[in-house]
This record gives C-alpha cells, structure tokens and sequence, in this order.
C-alpha cells in the first residue's frame, strides 16, 4: 500500500466503530474470494448475498470485474495496475467492513503479498479479513494447485 503523506490526518468521528455496530447490530468484515478466471467467484458471491438477504445481514459484494467498470476504470491489466486494482478494492472493502457490512470480494488476486497488505491493513484497524481460494474443476488427472502455479506463476503462492 502506499504510504501516507505526513500532512494527512486520519480523523476520528464522535461516534466509534464499536457504537455503531452496538446501534444497528453490525459486525463488518471482509470475505476475499480469489481464484482463477472462471473459478466460480461471482457466482459463490451471488449465491452467498441471496442467503444474506434472506438473514437480514447487511453485506455488499465488491466484483473485480464490476469494479473495473468504474473506481479501477482507469486501470489496465499491467501487473503494476493489477496490483493497484487489489489495493482499491481492498481500501473499498475495508471502508464498507467499517461501516458494518460483510463485503464479498470476487477478484482473481493472484500476487500472495497484495493479498495479505489488504489482510494486514484490514488487521491494523482491527477488521476481520477472510480469505477463499476457488479452484476450477479439471477433466483431467493434474493437480488443481500444479495447473494454478502454471496459468498465473505467482496465484499458486494463496
């Protein structure tokens, strides 16, 4: 993540985040849902918000794909923009975690340190942060974890 500047202030509200959730009876986290393309992220996400809905839990799903249509618009498929991309929605996920919701993230993450900077970042501020790696299903008889190392050299370190 890249480093605050020394003329920049966080600003504490009146009200904590423990009142908040204490109010509204809230408990924000993050859920990272990473894998390859096609893994079944989105549709693990669309599944897990209809069961949300249906128990009341405020949540919101941050698709990478989605995201890319506007906050990362100005992003492209560079490593260096990737990387970028994983640390936006890790900022969003953390902002609306804050705010109470449980935030389904869908994004193919596939660099283990970007991934754990949003886990560190979200552990600074004392949110949780959960991790899933999706795995496609193969015909064959190779290992799931070989042909991950092998599409995208750095996913297989999840």
């Amino acid at each position: 993540m890249s480093e605050i500047k020394s003329d920049v202030t966080w600003h504490e509200g009146s009200v904590s985040r423990s009142e908040r959730w204490r109010q509204f009876g809230l408990h924000g986290c993050s859920i990272w849902l990473t894998g390859l393309s096609g893994s079944g992220k989105s549709s693990l996400c669309d599944a897990v918000s209809v069961e949300l809905l249906k128990r009341k839990v405020p949540f919101s799903v941050l698709d990478g794909d989605n995201v890319r249509h506007g906050l990362s618009a100005d992003l492209s498929l560079s490593e260096s923009d990737r990387r970028e991309n994983i640390r936006r929605l890790g900022e969003a996920a953390l902002l609306l975690a804050d705010a109470g919701l449980v935030v389904l993230v869908a994004a193919v993450s596939p660099f283990a340190v970007d991934r754990d900077k949003v886990r560190m970042r979200h552990e600074t501020v004392g949110l949780q942060f959960h991790k899933c790696l999706l795995m496609r299903r193969h015909d064959s008889s190779t290992d799931s974890s070989e042909d991950l190392r092998r599409s995208s050299g750095s996913i297989g370190a999840l």
